[in-house]
């Protein structure tokens, strides 16, 4: 593979990783804790509740996407990148 090719490649995976890591830290700063008591009916509290594990399942699956791209970038430090 070619340096500006590698080169690019690696930009492009920056450049997500800091995108994942800012939606991160605006689903940390945008969390509410709700109180049981506060929520005024069951559906209330059945779309809290269904937030929450929307919330959880996204962090799961960002972070996976996270470590596949630090991975990668380990990839093109070291020059394994793309190698078969």
């Amino acid at each position: 593979m070619r340096k500006t090719d590698l080169e690019g490649f690696r930009k492009t995976l920056l450049e997500q990783k800091v995108r994942i890591i800012a939606h991160a830290q605006e689903i940390l700063a945008a969390e509410v804790q709700i109180d049981g008591e506060d929520l005024a009916d069951e559906v209330e509290n059945a779309v809290s509740e269904s937030n929450v594990s929307l919330t959880g399942q996204m962090r799961e699956r960002e972070r996976g996407l996270l470590a596949k791209i630090e991975r990668s970038l380990e990839q093109t430090e070291d020059g394994s990148y793309a190698a078969c």
